[in-house]
């Protein structure tokens, strides 16, 4: 498993964890979560990228994320 590949499992379990309790996902709620430093930037440029894979939904274009199967 590449770097990347941890990165994302990591991120969707951080994301599904998340979701339970909120309505939207931003990606400074998953750095908050984290266990290693990830600049927000960084974190903004792996879920957009994870979105258009299908790996996340995005809801809307400034309305957060959400983990793929999970949506209302």
């Amino acid at each position: 498993m590449s770097r990347v590949e941890q990165i994302e499992c990591v991120i969707v379990d951080v994301v599904g964890r998340l979701s339970e309790r909120h309505e939207r996902i931003w990606p400074w709620m998953v750095g908050a979560q984290l266990d290693f430093y990830r600049c927000e930037q960084t974190l903004r440029r792996d879920m957009s990228r994870m979105a258009r894979t299908g790996k996340l939904a995005r809801i809307g274009i400034r309305k957060g994320y959400w983990p793929v199967g999970r949506l209302q």
